[in-house]
């Protein structure tokens, strides 16, 4: 059905006359007889009967209305659902960071999209994995950045992969196994050895496990904790090594030595969104710039590391 038809035919059954019909939609009464002339045409069959001074419907006209009317109606409310979306995507957006990392990512991510959407209010969380996931799939967040294994994804959800991260091996330069090592290093040079490393339901202990295992490699775990800047600190001071994400080498001073991994165990960064959600142009805003500030940031750390090898 013609829209512009639909509400004509409407307004001339419901006023029971074209001149008031032309009233009420403002418009001339040539233009709406034009439009029912050319419809009936079309339609191979009256609309209209007059009877008296009052127009009424015909058989098919009754038909044409009863149709019409559902039409009008899924109309106002296509138009009034989009209003809604319209409104809150205009009003807020809450998204997800991890701990850690989350905050250097909104820092720079959200001046550039405040630039773009000045009136939409941007609610930041600092959430875990798990928990960022469960309240994205139960519609507490719209939006969230994680390092999820597929293991670890609810199916609730929808994940786009931002970018793919390297684990690296850390130790101190003073070590003495870092005589035997060359890149990319095999991981059974340091069976005497002591790690820390993070929990076990951490995504990257997850990935470490499993690079372990395949290495058929069972490491003397001295210590874990959920924070990478400790791992740093334990390391600096001599006692073990650590598996870390690349992320996070450029804060190792000059007293470690960081190296590639023998068959490069990685995590993958997502943006992570609930299923059948459609994105807004603000949620695909704030991806697009978090998988820009992720490209730039890991690619200024790799200049670095090209310049003064870290391993050297």
């Amino acid at each position: 059905m013609d829209l512009q038809y639909l509400e004509t035919i409407l307004a001339i059954a419901e006023e029971g006359s074209v001149s008031k019909a032309a009233e009420r939609l403002f418009i001339t009464q040539p233009a709406i007889t034009h439009q029912l002339l050319k419809l009936e045409q079309e339609l191979g069959a009256p609309l209209f009967i007059r009877s008296g001074r009052k127009l009424e419907l015909t058989e098919a006209g009754e038909v044409y209305v009863e149709h019409a009317r559902k039409v009008a109606a899924l109309k106002r409310e296509a138009y009034a659902r989009i209003a809604e979306v319209r409104a809150k995507q205009q009003r807020t957006l809450s998204i997800g960071f991890t701990p850690a990392r989350g905050i250097e990512m909104f820092s720079h991510i959200y001046p550039r999209f405040h630039a773009r959407y000045p009136d939409t209010h941007v609610i930041p969380q600092e959430v875990m994995t798990l928990e960022m996931q469960r309240m994205i799939a139960e519609g507490y967040l719209d939006l969230g950045f994680v390092s999820a294994t597929q293991a670890q994804r609810d199916a609730r959800n929808s994940y786009v992969v931002l970018w793919e991260e390297e684990l690296s091996l850390v130790i101190a330069k003073t070590y003495p196994l870092r005589r035997q090592l060359s890149e990319p290093v095999d991981i059974r040079l340091l069976r005497e050895a002591p790690f820390v490393l993070l929990q076990r339901n951490s995504t990257v202990r997850i990935v470490t496990d499993e690079f372990f295992r395949r290495a058929d490699f069972v490491p003397h775990v001295l210590f874990e904790t959920h924070h990478t800047p400790t791992i740093l600190t334990l390391i600096q001071q001599g006692v073990c090594c650590g598996i870390i994400p690349k992320y996070y080498t450029h804060q190792a001073d000059s007293s470690l030595a960081v190296y590639t991994l023998d068959g490069r165990p990685s995590i993958s960064t997502c943006a992570c969104f609930r299923k059948n959600r459609p994105l807004s142009a603000q949620d695909r805003c704030f991806i697009e710039l978090a998988g820009e500030f992720l490209s730039r940031s890991n690619g200024l750390r790799r200049e670095a590391d090209g310049a003064e090898p870290s391993a050297g």
